[in-house]
């Protein structure tokens, strides 16, 4: 039993780190689902009212589309509003599926502020805007609500009492036709001062025949042939309408809301007090601000976006007072940020420049006023900057040490053993993970969030069969070494084979410890680098394939080399009995 000692060793520590990766990476995967912001208990006093622009705005929000699709395809409605309206490629930061790419619409606040899902929906998420937004701030001005959108949409606004909500039923050829004609109907009331309308069509097509096919150009058509309805029903020169996208899609028609490059969304912005322009890209935070500029409202108080003020006719006093509101909101914000995170940054200067900024426009100086404004808006993002980069070097320290000894206590392991041929074993291992990640890579995967959406796509059976693959090149080169170099002994096979697969581990297992390092074992309160994120899901996942199909591995191999041997010295015992020459030595 002593000989099987350091095998039986080697499968308990491959057991130990299969069930260890499960957990965790199920664990990890539970905390990107129920992820909360830091300053979801924390209350920010809302600001003043902006001065206002006009009376009515309408949102169209189109799925499935993004900026070089309006660009490029058959949109010649579309095209001809951003000709004679304010255009704009629009930045997304991953992860930007639809929850929170509307979260962040609505109120301004990003992924990690706008306790939206960050991943696609299930059945226990929340899809209720949870964060101040657009709508209350309108709500709070008096002014009335009405949305037209398609019924997997219409959970977000379910909290909200809004002046009229109409929810499309049906497939996806009829829920635009019935969103649209719901729209015309609430555009031609005068009541409504914001109305907001979801087209699905592109997205729908799109998920089913990819996005290069003429389907789902028919769908953009479709689309532009209803926003052509929409224009029609409204006057411009008293409205504005504003067109965007919740989202883009792949090639094949996936989501691309977690991709680490994600496509730029689409902005028009066409009609009352609008600068016609073509404008360099914004992010997806300033549309929510700037819909409370055209609106008169105060801005959402999580905002961390500004108002695109260049696409606005603001000029003087107004422009100047614009500012001063944004930049004494972003204060406050910051003010309630600092709290959350228990820093203690010094305030006095954003304190000092915005009183500069507030005589200024008491003096009349609105040219200084803005200026002053600008800089404190500057110093608040820096300030925020430093604190979190603060925090999150304070608790990487302690994770310091735990990553120290995950990565050295297993090379004094394999110091102790001294594994027999370790050489050969090493080269084989680092052949195996680069065979690994070499898959990975054809199979058309990048290092991106997106892995962490589709748990159930490559991370189930392609990747098992990436492992096996990666694993039994490696297992080869190990097989080649005890056949090339002999004597081999199979029960030195055994404890050869599995000190290879441990290695094997060890190396996949070495992103997993970094990304512990760099932002701990799961999510907390901010969210890390998706490459990070990407890379500890992937390790995770193949730790726990590589480890359960590394167990019977070594009896594999060793019944390989066992059987080879019992060959040769069955053929060298015939040789010795078979003597041509017998006759000769009586």
């Amino acid at each position: 039993m002593r000989r099987y000692r350091a095998v039986i060793l080697s499968a308990l520590l491959l057991a130990a780190i299969a069930f260890v990766a499960h957990r965790w990476a199920d664990l990890l995967q539970r905390s990107v689902r129920a992820y909360t912001p830091p300053l979801a208990s924390i209350s920010v006093a809302p600001g003043e009212r902006l001065p206002g622009l006009t009376k009515r705005v309408v949102m169209v929000v189109v799925s499935g589309v993004g900026y070089r699709e309006t660009v490029v395809q058959d949109m010649p409605v579309w095209q001809s509003l951003a000709d004679i309206g304010a255009v704009a490629p629009v930045r997304v930061r991953p992860p930007a599926y639809w929850p929170s790419v509307w979260a962040t619409l609505l109120s301004g606040a990003g992924n990690e502020l706008n306790r939206a899902p960050l991943l696609l929906p299930n059945a226990d998420n929340v899809l209720g805007l949870r964060v101040d937004n657009i709508l209350i701030a309108a709500q709070e001005a008096g002014l009335r609500i009405a949305v037209a959108v398609s019924a997997d949409r219409a959970p977000l606004f379910a909290s909200l009492a809004l002046d009229a909500t109409y929810a499309a039923q049906g497939d996806e050829g009829s829920r635009d036709a019935q969103t649209v004609e719901a729209a015309l109907g609430l555009i031609a009331d005068p009541q409504y001062h914001l109305i907001i309308v979801h087209l699905d069509l592109p997205e729908a097509i799109g998920k089913q025949y990819g996005t290069s096919g003429p389907a789902y150009r028919a769908a953009l058509r479709q689309v532009d042939s209803y926003v052509r309805q929409i224009v029609r029903q409204m006057n411009l020169a008293e409205s504005v309408l504003l067109l965007t996208s919740d989202g883009a899609l792949l090639s094949d028609g996936r989501p691309a809301g977690g991709q680490s490059n994600l496509p730029a969304l689409p902005l028009v912005m066409v009609g009352q007090g609008v600068v016609t322009g073509e404008y360099s890209p914004i992010r997806l935070e300033d549309i929510a601000p700037t819909l409370a500029t055209l609106l008169g409202t105060r801005l959402p108080v999580m905002s961390e976006g500004h108002p695109v003020f260049d696409m606005m006719q603001l000029e003087g006093e107004m422009l100047a007072s614009s500012w001063l509101l944004l930049t004494t909101q972003k204060v406050a914000w910051a003010q309630a940020y600092l709290e959350a995170l228990r820093q203690h940054a010094s305030q006095e200067l954003l304190q000092h420049d915005l009183q500069i900024a507030i005589s200024s426009l008491r003096r009349g100086n609105h040219a200084g006023a803005i200026a002053a404004a600008q800089l404190v808006s500057q110093e608040v993002s820096a300030v925020i900057t430093q604190a979190k980069n603060t925090r999150m070097e304070a608790e990487r320290w302690p994770r310091a040490v735990l990553l120290a000894i995950g990565i050295i206590a297993p090379l004094v392991f394999f110091w102790i053993r001294r594994p027999a041929r370790f050489a050969l074993i090493f080269v084989a291992a680092l052949v195996a993970v680069a065979v690994l990640y070499a898959l990975y890579g054809l199979n058309g995967q990048d290092f991106s969030f997106g892995l962490l959406a589709n748990t159930t796509g490559y991370l189930g059976t392609p990747l098992a069969r990436d492992a096996l693959i990666g694993l039994m090149v490696g297992g080869l080169i190990v097989l080649f070494g005890f056949f090339s170099i002999p004597p081999a002994r199979w029960q030195v096979a055994l404890t050869t084979t599995g000190d290879y697969a441990l290695l094997v581990c060890y190396i996949v297992a070495l992103p997993a410890l970094v990304a512990y390092w760099r932002h701990g074992a799961w999510i907390t309160w901010y969210l890390s680098d998706p490459l990070m994120l990407a890379l500890q899901t992937l390790a995770l996942h193949q730790l726990v394939t590589l480890g359960a199909a590394s167990l019977p591995l070594p009896w594999l191999l060793g019944l390989i080399v066992w059987f080879r041997e019992r060959r040769r010295v069955q053929a060298s015992g015939r040789t010795r009995e078979w003597d041509p020459i017998a006759y000769l030595r009586r």
